[in-house]
């Protein structure tokens, strides 16, 4: 997320709870705030333009695109952490930008894969009249063979009418998940918000979900699919979304990990229990087993310690009731003899999900690097 910068004429001090701070950008939909909350920590929260907080559709497309944020896993999306629809403002956890030096390789490119996917998504599903040709030119660049074959006859047909009507067709990927990673191929699952304009008429708004399969060819990724899927529930009870079991268990893999490296040597106790409540079989009898031992290092060494990055990625398999998942963590530890702030990298980790009770609980930790 960008360096905040510094609060204008105009700006209001406060929003609610949260405390101004700076700002992180703008665009045509609203403003985004750094602010702080009650508990001292720092978020970004949008704003909606005042003339569009007032508007019901957008009022609406707002709170879509809340609920799609909050079902995606939060290794590629920061964390939702209050939103009230009707104020037309959103609370985001803030992720400040990593430098290249601060940058956690994936075992698979997850990071790398996500951001080619939506990049071709955006590409692929939008057009302007004014532009038509050299836009379909370059969305063609991204593209296998077999799918330039399909774009193609799509074009042909959506020139004519697009030259007539004026239409100005834009694609916004508001989330997206990895699904899946196996050698040189890749799903993706992106939620994309659309807004079409024809020359003379109200814009329109509509929202889709797509799976974009990629390959990699010659050191590259391809794409090499898209297909639509039935749209997501805004309640995901029941729903049979395809990215909401990935996304369940991504999310409560990262719990988890979360906890482990989570650690204050005043509040240890905090730390097992919060463990032991997400752990499961032989990891969880291992944590019990070590926590005697643990707490005397923390103690010991006045250690304190926070995840400073963790990205998590879909493993070889995913099933009703188990997956793997890979993961990297960075934290950042304090102790006794080194008291300023050192950053660390965790070896990577195969980690192995079971579903017990209706939850996804960590049965396993296998370190990989």
């Amino acid at each position: 997320m960008a360096k905040p910068r510094p609060l204008r004429l105009g700006d209001p001090p406060q929003l609610g709870v949260y405390r101004l701070e700076g700002r992180l950008g703008e665009g045509g939909q609203g403003i985004v705030y750094l602010e702080r909350d009650a508990e001292g920590r720092q978020v970004a929260v949008k704003l909606l333009r005042s003339h569009l907080g007032q508007d019901e559709a957008v009022r609406a497309r707002f709170a879509r695109e809340l609920a799609v944020i909050e079902r995606v896993a939060g290794f590629c999306t920061a964390q939702v952490i209050d939103a009230d629809v009707v104020a037309a403002v959103g609370a985001w956890m803030y992720a400040p930008g990593r430098g290249p030096a601060d940058s956690l390789a994936l075992p698979t490119g997850g990071s790398e894969i996500l951001k080619i996917a939506s990049a071709d998504a955006r590409a692929f599903e939008s057009y302007d009249y004014r532009t038509f040709d050299a836009d379909a030119r370059s969305a063609r660049s991204r593209m296998t063979s077999g799918l330039r074959q399909q774009y193609d006859s799509e074009m042909t047909t959506a020139r004519p009418v697009a030259l007539k009507q004026k239409i100005v067709n834009v694609a916004s990927v508001v989330a997206a998940g990895l699904e899946s990673t196996r050698g040189a191929r890749a799903n993706v699952l992106l939620s994309l918000d659309q807004r079409i304009t024809r020359a003379g008429e109200t814009p329109t708004a509509s929202q889709a979900e797509v799976r974009a399969a990629l390959v990699r060819r010659q050191g590259q990724w391809w794409l090499d699919q898209v297909t639509p899927l039935p749209a997501a529930p805004a309640d995901l009870e029941g729903a049979s979304w395809p990215g909401r079991k990935v996304s369940a268990v991504l999310k409560a893999a990262q719990s988890c990990i979360r906890a482990m490296y989570s650690v204050d040597h005043r509040a240890v106790d905090g730390t097992f229990t919060a463990v032991r409540a997400c752990a499961t079989g032989e990891f969880r009898d291992q944590w019990v087993g070590s926590e005697a031992q643990l707490r005397s290092a923390y103690v010991t060494e006045q250690s304190v310690s926070r995840v400073r990055a963790i990205d998590v990625s879909p493993g070889a398999s995913t099933g009703p009731s188990q997956a793997t998942v890979l993961a990297a963590v960075g934290t950042e530890v304090r102790t006794k003899t080194t008291p300023s702030p050192t950053k660390k990298t965790v070896p990577p980790m195969q980690v192995t999900m079971n579903r017990v009770g209706g939850r996804w609980l960590m049965a396993k930790v296998a370190y990989v690097g």
